[in-house]
């Protein structure tokens, strides 16, 4: 099966994919491929498939499943409709994941830029959005921006992250409980943010440094801009590393 079997063992063919890739990237282009890798008895999967990457990349991988290998064969099977073979394929393809101690086959998406072999990994198991191939180049330059200084960029926010509200009743009237942001597209992220980082992000346009509206957050909430800095700036970078919000 020219999709499934790749000629090489285990994720060889991947791992031989984004070795390869970097040579046919031009400066600022992006390469992207669905890739399986292995987790491995008494080795660490998430570093296995992070040291793919080369020194003259930066990477960023996706895992959206982690499949026990039971799961992994007999979900190929049934795809493949092998019918009265299943019982000896499913053996035989059993006794290969015992043979190299496979304990899991994680599927995601790699994606690589030419850089200086930084690569991210994030599990991203929630429903997302049919195409979400715009968050590739954004998740690239968002890091690039944090790297030139967190407090010097001018973020915008997302136009289709909504703050959604949650709020409760006491003797005073109603206030909020609960606040949380919400993207509509691409890996459709959720998160909470206190008051004042939904304040801060109210004035993310892409018109103004983070560092100024910090200032006029400290201002209007009478606290210090060390405080204002402590209380929000890790949500803040968060929300960058996730799209939420972009230079």
């Amino acid at each position: 099966y020219t999709y499934r079997d790749g000629g090489l063992d285990g994720d060889e063919l991947c791992r031989r994919l984004v070795g390869e890739l970097p040579r046919h990237l031009v400066e600022g282009g992006h390469a992207v491929l669905l890739a399986n890798w292995l987790h491995v008895e008494g080795e660490d999967g998430d570093a296995r498939v992070q040291s793919w990457f080369g020194p003259d990349v930066d990477g960023w991988v996706v895992q959206r499943e982690l499949a026990a290998p039971e799961d992994y064969v007999t979900a190929w099977l049934r795809d493949t409709d092998e019918g009265a073979r299943f019982d000896e394929l499913y053996d035989d393809w059993m006794a290969w994941f015992d043979l190299r101690r496979v304990e899991a086959v994680a599927f995601g998406v790699l994606a690589l830029t030419p850089g200086g072999g930084r690569v991210r990994l994030d599990v991203v198991p929630q429903q997302v959005a049919v195409t979400w191939g715009e968050q590739v180049p954004a998740v690239f330059a968002g890091q690039r921006a944090l790297d030139r200084g967190l407090l010097s960029t001018a973020w915008r926010l997302r136009e289709d992250v909504t703050l959604q509200q949650s709020a409760v009743r006491d003797e005073d009237g109603w206030y909020a409980d609960t606040q949380v942001l919400q993207q509509a597209r691409g890996l459709r992220w959720s998160g909470g943010v206190d008051s004042y980082g939904a304040a801060l992000l109210a004035g993310c346009d892409g018109s103004r440094r983070l560092g100024e509206l910090l200032e006029v957050l400290a201002l209007s909430a009478g606290i210090s801009q060390d405080d204002a800095a402590e209380q929000v700036l890790p949500v803040v970078e968060r929300l960058v590393q996730q799209g939420f919000l972009v230079p």
